[in-house]
């Protein structure tokens, strides 16, 4: 089934807690969370115990649980969320799904009685507060609980069963606000307003009116097997999305960014712009113009001094590597393994490889890592058409490659240019091969690979592994818009003539310095701060040097 705006594609180890957990809604989010991985404990009301202990058992996975709890019962609430404590530890996920409606015309306010309005807002309103009130501790002591409403889109359209159920979810989302607000960084809260969806939950409502309502409505009619947490992005509730990143956002601001500058990569030419930095002299001295200007670390290729084109000479990476440790010996220096992986087949023969091919054996293409042993060094996982030529990073060539890296003690960034190579990265982590949750960096704009969108990257980020601490950057005219991008999605940046030689349209970036201080104006201007040096180290786990 695809997934959303989800920040993982693996649930292992979690814990959810869904009240009306038995009902179609809260079950059929059950079952995908099972099916994720993730541990289920469903809380019911007015189902027997035998027919919920059924549902439970009959989940994906095992070890889910459930209980009996009213939740306009606040002490069975706690006496349950004791319980699970005892249990499991702690809650990563509540998803509030238990509701009562009865319908009644918006018109008939006699029919909408004094006692009707205070049952409809005692579960659906007061209800949800002593939930969260309940479980609100063991989600904190996550450190990263998500809190799910299942709100309604009567909430803001103010049509639905009846008025005080109106009033119910609205206050629902609003309060969430306050609450994301509140809780931030270590819970999230969202409301997610579903469908038509093919339940009960409302009394005298068919298969015919749900027809003809979900044509009215964004999303559409929902399946009963699929829950709203799942459906599908174009029919995807953006309050859910805006949701998750404003979240996200506020948890960005927590941490310090840090800032990678590449400074003259292998594909920007002198013909495109005078100022790139060709001999290790000025490879050097933009690095550590960079770093000034609040780099934390540098991203580096070298070239032939005389004739500007990429080199793999060892001597070249020694002289630059060389000069910058001296100028800055807590600067974090990271060389390239690119070169050596592009292939270019003959026209005569494909098996013959054509001019412009670098195809070496992955051993020299880690030589100068094994020699210098810098902090960091690049490692490309991707297969793929890049323009008119193909790289080539097979399995055996990146295990050869990052047990080089593994021998030398140098921390691998994993340059990831499509999803493909996510999956690739995280097998080799599950064979021993790559350390996780590992050093990500999300390579966009590469004609055939990653495109450079929103919805790139946050796909992109859902793929990888609890913990991963992940870089994205954007090629050319996205370069700036991927520095905002990556910061308020809780990521890393990078700039760099590598990747763009302009610092506005038609204004060439007179130095890679340029660059860097046009991305830290950015950051601040979001209300973050660049990391320095050291405060990257740390984060990075990389040695303090002095």
């Amino acid at each position: 089934m695809p997934s959303t705006f989800a920040p993982t594609d693996s649930l292992q180890g979690r814990i959810a807690v869904i009240t009306g957990g038995t009902g179609a809604i809260g079950l059929a989010t059950a079952k995908r969370l099972a099916t994720l991985g993730a541990r289920c404990v469903l809380l019911y009301n007015s189902e027997s115990a035998e027919s919920a202990a059924a549902k439970s058992a009959a989940l994906p996975g095992t070890g889910h649980l459930c209980f009996k709890a009213p939740i306009t019962d606040s002490q069975a609430l706690k006496s349950v969320a004791a319980e699970i404590e005892k249990q499991c530890g702690v809650v990563h996920i509540l998803v509030n799904s238990a509701g009562y409606t009865k319908p009644v015309p918006a018109a008939d306010l006699e029919a909408l009685t004094d006692d009707l309005i205070d049952d409809i807002l005692k579960v659906n309103f007061r209800g949800v507060m002593s939930t969260i009130r309940a479980f609100i501790p063991l989600l904190k002591k996550s450190e990263d609980g998500l809190i799910v409403n299942i709100s309604s889109i009567a909430g803001f359209t103010g049509t639905g069963s009846n008025l005080a159920y109106v009033a119910a979810k609205a206050s629902i989302d609003v309060v969430g606000d306050a609450l994301a607000k509140a809780f931030a960084p270590h819970v999230r809260v969202i409301s997610v307003s579903p469908g038509v969806v093919d339940s009960t939950f409302v009394p005298g409502r068919g298969a015919d009116f749900n027809e003809k309502v979900a044509g009215t409505i964004p999303l559409k009619r929902i399946k009963p097997a699929l829950p709203p947490c799942v459906m599908s992005p174009a029919r995807a509730s953006w309050s859910m999305a805006v949701g998750i990143f404003n979240h996200t956002f506020k948890k960005a601001m927590s941490q310090k960014t840090f800032l990678t500058c590449a400074v003259t990569g292998n594909i920007t030419t002198p013909e495109q712009t005078p100022h790139l930095p060709i001999t290790p002299t000025q490879i050097a001295d933009e690095c550590l113009a960079a770093a000034e200007a609040g780099a934390a670390a540098v991203h580096i290729h070298v070239r032939d001094p005389k004739t500007g084109k990429p080199s793999m000479e060892l001597e070249h990476y020694r002289e630059v590597f060389d000069k910058v440790r001296r100028g800055n010996a807590e600067l974090i220096i990271n060389l390239t393994t690119g070169p050596g992986g592009r292939f270019i087949p003959s026209h005569d023969d494909p098996r013959v490889a054509a001019a412009g091919s670098t195809l070496v054996a992955p051993e020299k293409r880690v030589e100068h890592i094994r020699v210098l042993k810098p902090d960091i060094c690049s490692l490309d996982l991707n297969t793929m058409n890049s323009g008119a030529d193909v790289v080539i990073n097979t399995p055996r060539n990146v295990r050869i490659m990052a047990n080089v890296m593994r021998e030398a003690g140098v921390k691998p960034e994993l340059e990831i240019f499509d999803s493909g190579d996510i999956h690739l990265a995280r097998d080799l982590i599950a064979d021993g091969t790559l350390q996780g949750p590992g050093l990500w960096t999300f390579v966009t704009g590469v004609k055939y690979g990653f495109n450079s969108s929103p919805e790139t990257l946050m796909y992109a980020r859902s793929l990888l592994p609890a913990g991963a601490i992940w870089s994205a950057f954007g090629i050319g005219r996205f370069e700036f818009q991927f520095v905002a991008l990556a910061m308020c999605a809780g990521g890393h940046v990078r700039v760099g003539m590598e990747d763009n030689i302009y610092l506005e349209k038609g204004v060439l970036a007179k130095s890679n310095a340029e660059l860097v201080t046009k991305a830290k104006r950015i950051i601040h201007d979001l209300g973050g701060e660049l990391a320095t040096p050291s405060e990257a180290r740390a984060m990075l786990q990389l040695p303090i040097r002095k």
